[in-house]
This record gives structure tokens, sequence and C-alpha cells, in this order.
């Protein structure tokens, strides 16, 4: 966590990775951002991603 000004500013990141992922731009893009969402959801400041089926 980084404060800057008396602020807190933290990060959500989703990963996906290629051709795990999808092959397309799309379908990578899709993946990466439901799992920006998953982070989001169990509290922020951390790295989720989806486990390859």
């Amino acid at each position: 966590m980084a404060r800057l000004s008396g602020s807190m500013a933290t990060a959500s990141v989703g990963v996906a990775s290629y051709p795990e992922h999808g092959a397309l731009v799309e379908a990578l893009l899709d993946r990466a951002d439901n799992a920006m969402y998953v982070s989001k959801a169990s509290g922020g400041n951390r790295v989720s991603g989806q486990a390859v089926a």
C-alpha cells in the first residue's frame, strides 16, 4: 500500500495467460477482468487469476 498525501492507494489485479485462458484478445481481457473483480470482492489489494481447466 502506498500513502499519497494522507490517502491510501491499493491495487486489485486480474491475470490471464495466453493461450491457456483464451486465444483471442477479447477472451483474455474478459478472463482478466473477471479475475480482477474476484480480487476486489475478496477485499482488494491482491492479485487473482483463474485455474486452467
